[in-house]
């Protein structure tokens, strides 16, 4: 309406709205001479009433001062301007009761638009917050869009004219179908359904997602109101965590086969079944100190420094083995069966290496070089000092799996196991060990 758009912008300029009393008064007396024929205050009420309008409040109740200090001597009594005139005194404090119930209700009105302009302002703003769009459509075909809607569709207010066409025309072409079924659905009469998404084209020819919330009102004729709010940011995020899901669901299939592999060589190897309990235990222990790494990093993957340390930390104090290399962050994949192989190399150590000697230590290395292709290659090595004589001996175990072939083979590359005088040493090289 105009008036709720446009009155509040009259009282920007105060002074403004007291000069427009004051001309107004003014040209009321002129009229009033001009017809002297009319009643007394017919043209100060207009005055008055015009004067709350334009300025408010304050140039209403100067326009109503004017008009009383001038209503005695011009309307009242011209013969004896300020001679005692009972009936002239009630006149004017008619007048002035009428005048003043006419500035009341004008300020009522007032703030009753200011109450309405500060929730609109408020209800648009929730709607910015929430990257929605509000509007009406009243079938066949009278629609209203709120700015806030233009401003989802990225549309100009004033140049385009709110149409069933022009909304289809933004709906991403695989949707089209669907939403006209939806509106002609809703123009038979059927009741519309709560809530549906669709893709829309933006002006910058991306893809977002829009999702209608619907509801019917009537007041003698059907309404639809809607919200419509971009759910664009909730359908990436459902995406992403659907492919995590199934990368996880891959992981936790290759780690099914991996806890399968171990179970199945722990119990061969296992002369009791206490003995067989310890080494699952120990193992799916290293397996979960690699998985809380790659949570914490939002499986993103983990430095090679943090697997190292969390996989000797059950084994030996930090004094017992030293850590050198440059800064490199590994794959999920590496994470896990890096972490298999340093748990397996520590245990060997603590029973028959460096740790099971007083003054044994450790030395873990590793540095990073290219290949013709640019491509980062790995070497990783592991030595003992200080320990016993180390022998191969004759049992292929699950230890040796995964340094010889598991982790190797995942890593792409190759393991070399070595057993020198003082301790077993490992050296693993491997091309797919990094984050790109």
């Amino acid at each position: 309406m105009w008036i709720d758009h446009r009155l509040l912008a009259l009282r920007r300029h105060r002074v403004l709205g007291y000069v427009a009393a004051a001309g107004l008064v003014l040209v009321a007396v002129l009229l009033k001479e001009a017809l002297p024929g009319l009643p007394p205050f017919l043209t100060l009420f207009p005055a008055i009433l015009l004067s709350a309008v334009i300025g408010g409040r304050g140039p209403g109740i100067a326009a109503l001062c004017a008009s009383v200090l001038v209503a005695w001597p011009l309307f009242v009594s011209r013969g004896a301007p300020w001679t005692p005139d009972y009936w002239g005194v009630l006149s004017i404090i008619g007048f002035l009761a009428v005048g003043t119930l006419m500035i009341f209700v004008v300020d009522l009105l007032d703030q009753a638009v200011r109450r309405v302009q500060k929730e609109r302002e408020r209800l648009g703003l929730a709607l910015r917050a929430a990257d929605a769009g509000a509007w009406e459509w009243t079938p066949p075909d009278r629609l209203i869009w709120d700015p806030t809607f233009y401003q989802l569709l990225g549309l100009d207010p004033t140049l385009h004219n709110p149409s069933l066409e022009l909304f289809v025309s933004r709906v991403h072409p695989s949707d089209r179908e669907k939403m006209r079924n939806s509106g002609s659905a809703i123009m038979a009469g059927q009741e519309p359904s709560p809530r549906d998404e669709f893709r829309f084209l933006r002006p910058d020819a991306t893809t977002g997602w829009l999702e209608n919330h619907r509801a019917v009102a009537f007041d003698g004729v059907r309404h639809i109101i809607g919200i419509t709010q971009d759910i664009t940011r909730r359908k990436e995020n459902e995406d992403r965590i659907l492919e995590l899901m199934r990368e996880v669901a891959h992981r936790v299939r290759n780690q099914y086969a991996v806890i399968l592999a171990m179970i199945r060589e722990t119990n061969r190897q296992s002369r009791t079944p206490a003995e067989f309990q310890a080494q699952i235990d120990s193992r799916i222990s290293a397996l979960a100190r690699s998985h809380d790494l790659l949570v914490n990093a939002e499986w993103v993957g983990a430095s090679i420094f943090d697997v190292v340390t969390t996989h000797l930390e059950p084994f030996c104090s930090a004094d017992r083995f030293r850590i050198s290399g440059p800064r490199a962050v590994l794959t999920p994949m590496s994470v896990q069966y890096l972490g298999m192989a340093v748990h397996e190399l520590a245990t060997n150590s603590t029973k028959h290496g460096a740790l099971s000697t007083r003054d044994g230590r450790l030395e873990v290395t590793w540095s990073i070089k290219k290949n013709e292709e640019s491509k980062k290659r790995l070497q990783f090595h592991w030595q003992e000092f200080g320990g016993p004589q180390v022998d191969q001996g004759t049992t292929r175990g699950f230890g040796l799996q995964v340094l010889e072939h598991l982790a190797p083979v995942a890593l792409g590359g190759t393991g070399v196991l070595a057993f020198n005088r003082e301790g077993i040493t490992w050296t693993l090289e491997a091309e797919n060990a990094f984050v790109n």
